[in-house]
């Protein structure tokens, strides 16, 4: 009988072993893909700020803002 609970004991465990497993690998990837996210996000709003640039840069060429 307790080689049976030992068996089963282990046979939980693995299949613990196995989930966490699992879920380290979607969380690298999901680490990873955010990572590539918050760098796309970056490039943008650096790009934002250019244009910002420019336009205030156009706004006071036409004058339709004080210098």
């Amino acid at each position: 009988m307790t080689e049976n609970t030992d068996n089963l004991v282990l046979d939980i465990l693995r299949a613990i072993r196995q989930d966490v497993g699992d879920i380290k690998e979607e969380v690298i990837e999901i680490k990873s893909r955010l990572t590539s996210l918050e760098n796309r996000v970056s490039i943008m709003q650096k790009t934002l700020d250019r244009h910002d640039v420019r336009f205030a840069r156009i706004e006071t060429r036409l004058n339709l803002v004080e210098a």
